[in-house]
């Protein structure tokens, strides 16, 4: 069987970092996608994302309940600029 590849689209070349397709072209390239695997659950076992990195320290992480949704906010250590601490906002599917 031949071995996949994943190479990135010519298109978005242009509109990625290109720390990022050096990455790409060296971590994912070649690295089989969860949906072209047999289901099996030891995939749980492989690094979530790959080239990661150590958990980061942060200042707190709190749950909050947010009418169909739960939120996680992570807030870093120290005292809050006075223009408030810039917001990354991650959407991922799961149960409710």
């Amino acid at each position: 069987m031949a071995k996949l590849v994943y190479p990135l689209h010519a298109d978005i070349l242009p509109r990625l970092d290109p720390q990022y397709i050096v990455f790409h072209n060296q971590c994912l390239l070649q690295r089989p996608q969860p949906n072209d695997l047999p289901w099996d659950p030891a995939i749980r076992n492989a690094p979530a994302v790959p080239g990661g990195s150590a958990v980061l320290q942060v200042g707190s992480v709190k749950d909050f309940s947010v009418v169909n949704c739960n939120v996680r906010v992570f807030t870093p250590e120290g005292t809050a600029p006075t223009s408030g601490w810039p917001v990354f906002i991650f959407f991922h599917g799961g149960e409710l």
